[in-house]
């Protein structure tokens, strides 16, 4: 299996799949498939075109209850982010760009009580010459030190420095 595109569900039983192939009608797509146990048979979860995946980026990550996937898609010129039911195999949009040309993430991950996902990409960082945007944000990009967080279901931890800008209150 491959540990940037398959899930091992929060029961440690449960195996989503994400399986690339071609339709007899020769549409590129991506299958999201299910197995529990890991070992027996898979069932569709969902399906999606391939064009809709970002270029070499496809990391899903579970909800901690396991009962979401969450995953960057594209739609036109934008990426949002998307939830799939792993019960229902639904989609649900929680980010919405318009048609404003917008590539928002690198990475997913889900918030340790499954309420809310981080998407992150860290070119946000690159303004280095700009001292007020990495004090602002609390980071700045090194050329001779930084690079991209690895690829993979590493964990994210954020802290919230302050809740007196607008951006962070109430988080």
């Amino acid at each position: 299996t491959d540990p940037l595109r398959n899930l091992i569900g929060s029961d440690g039983r449960t195996l989503y799949m994400m399986i690339e192939r071609t339709r007899l009608d020769g549409l590129p797509v991506l299958e999201i498939r299910v197995a529990s146990p890991e070992d027996g048979p898979t069932r569709l979860l969902a399906e999606l075109p391939l064009s809709r995946m970002m270029p070499s980026i496809l990391q899903p990550t579970l909800s901690p209850d396991g009962e979401r996937i969450a995953m960057a898609l594209v739609d036109g010129f934008t990426t949002n982010i998307w939830t799939l039911s792993t019960s229902k195999g639904e989609w649900r949009q929680i980010t919405d760009f318009g048609g404003r040309s917008t590539s928002i993430a690198r990475r997913v991950s889900w918030s340790s009580d499954g309420r809310s996902v981080l998407a992150l990409h860290t070119a946000v960082i690159c303004f280095d010459d700009w001292p007020r945007w990495g004090d602002t944000l609390g980071a700045r990009w090194d050329w001779e030190r930084s690079m991209h967080p690895p690829l993979g279901d590493s964990p994210v931890h954020v802290t919230v420095a302050t809740d007196r800008h607008e951006i962070t209150q109430d988080l």
